[in-house]
């Protein structure tokens, strides 16, 4: 059995967000033209401004369009297979992985397992930030793969 799910999915189409996106990228390009035209200059002030809303436009319309912006930065994941159970919640998060052969038991507590490995060290996998479906699928997943590989299980899992 594998489980496997990608936590930055791609998001709905938002119009306002483009039309914000696309608002912010006309002000970052028309800021210096017309600071030329009123001063005769453009200061490094000006420039900065210049490059903050045209970044801003940009992710807003990344956002408007659907893309997921921590997509950019990393990877948010969950992989349950017969050899490992890896997980990463976040973009910025680090990945947590346990091999099924090191694993004595496991214990869910909400928004938790407690992994209790054979030379008796405890890894939590925290799993907070996951939406109850989601959770529900983990739990199945892993209750299905330790009944064959003869693990314990405890807290309702």
């Amino acid at each position: 059995m594998k489980y496997s799910k990608d936590l930055l999915k791609r998001r709905k189409k938002s119009k306002i967000g483009i039309a914000f996106g696309v608002f912010f990228i006309v002000i970052a390009i028309s800021l210096a033209p017309v600071r030329l035209l009123v001063e005769g200059s453009v200061s490094g002030y000006d420039w900065a401004y210049t490059i903050i809303f045209l970044l801003n436009g940009l992710t807003q319309l990344m956002a408007g369009l659907g893309y997921s912006i921590d997509k950019l930065i990393g990877k948010a994941f969950i992989e349950i297979d017969n050899q490992v159970i890896r997980i990463k919640i976040s973009a910025f998060g680090k990945e947590q992985s346990v091999s099924w052969d090191k694993i004595n038991s496991i214990e869910y507590r909400p928004n938790k397992f407690i992994v209790t490995k054979k030379d008796n060290t405890q890894l939590v996998l925290s799993i907070s930030k996951l939406e109850y479906p989601v959770i529900q699928e983990i739990k199945n997943t892993i209750r299905e793969i330790a009944k064959k590989k003869k693990i314990s299980l405890y807290g309702g899992i």
